[in-house]
């Protein structure tokens, strides 16, 4: 039951996790939350530079700033996949053709797999 309620516990700060706490009567908090319990949030707020606690009944939603959001990029992950199907084409190319001269099979393998890493950032950048 413990694992449970610190995997919640987890879930719920991860959700929340927001710069600007937006309460009921209209006011923005610019705080980070530090954790929260059953009924409330405890965190720290930039203005006063203190810790408060806050009840979950008063907080109409949390948000991030738009200017403060990053897009994950990941042109690293894109080009280790196309790298992979650059080298499964090359090795199809070479059962296909049934070569094994090194002079061939090298370029051929540098290629694609070249070719496949170029093409994997390319599609992950549009």
């Amino acid at each position: 039951m413990k694992v449970l309620k610190f995997l919640m516990l987890g879930i719920i700060i991860s959700v929340l996790w927001g710069e600007v706490i937006v309460l009921k009567d209209g006011r923005k908090v610019d705080c980070t939350i530090l954790t929260s319990s059953n009924d409330s949030l405890v965190i720290f707020n930039y203005r006063t530079e203190q810790i408060a606690k806050v009840a979950f009944d008063d907080v109409l939603r949390v948000e991030r700033p738009q200017e403060r959001i990053i897009k994950e990029d990941k042109p690293i992950e894109y080009g280790f996949f196309g790298a992979i199907i650059g080298g499964l084409t090359a090795l199809s190319l070479q059962s296909i053709a049934d070569v094994e001269d090194p002079r061939i099979v090298a370029p051929l393998y540098g290629i694609c797999i070249s070719c496949g890493i170029i093409l994997g950032i390319r599609v992950e950048g549009k």
